[in-house]
């Protein structure tokens, strides 16, 4: 198995940077010749701190990992760790662990065993999963990186195709119709080299 534990007095000290952050964040609005309103630094902090919170209870990501575990139930080559429900606690997630070796293994190197084909074929899984928690779930891992990817091949599986495990979901995001829509124009711009479009768009 694998375990996550939390840093002893973590929501203490988090509530306190906030506190701190948003403090702050008001006291520059306020100075006049600075002009920093438009910027909306106070309303910045809140929503980070909203998103923040949530992630202080393990309890959250274990929900979603059996979450992403249910929308992609059948799928061969993407995968989520299994969480130990009855083993976790605010403080303390549980989880099986996960073989393999790190994407950035894929990224950086190039040799018999990760060549440019597999790093297609990754970059294929990796679009494709996206595209379904954006448009087909509506629940999106929002910290995607290498480091939350683990690599290694279905052997269940013909062929024993690639397969990336997505770990550390204890971000997510879930969009909403007028931010799908919004999401839609902006890949729209982008396939169609719209840069500007999209930035405004993104503003």
């Amino acid at each position: 198995v694998a375990v996550k534990v939390q840093h002893p007095r973590i929501l203490e000290k988090v509530c306190l940077d906030f506190y701190l952050l948003n403090k702050f964040a008001s006291f520059l609005e306020y100075i006049p010749y600075l002009n920093l309103d438009y910027l909306s630094m106070k309303d910045s902090v809140d929503q980070f701190r909203d998103i923040m919170l949530p992630q202080l209870d393990l309890r959250v990501e274990a929900h979603n990992l059996q979450r992403f575990r249910r929308d992609f139930d059948g799928e061969t080559q993407i995968a989520f760790p299994e969480p130990l429900v009855e083993l976790t606690s605010r403080e303390v997630l549980v989880e099986k662990f996960v073989e393999g070796e790190p994407m950035l293994n894929f990224v950086l190197k190039e040799d018999e065993t990760h060549s440019k084909k597999d790093r297609e074929e990754l970059a294929r899984i990796g679009l494709e999963t996206v595209m379904k928690m954006i448009f087909l779930h509506d629940f999106v891992h929002a910290d995607l990186h290498p480091g939350n990817m683990i690599v290694d091949r279905n052997k269940s599986v013909r062929g024993s195709p690639l397969r990336i495990h997505m770990i550390d979901c204890g971000l997510t995001v879930e969009l909403g119709e007028s931010d799908h829509k919004n999401l839609v124009k902006i890949l729209g711009s982008l396939i169609k080299r719209d840069g500007h479009g999209a930035g405004k768009l993104m503003v």
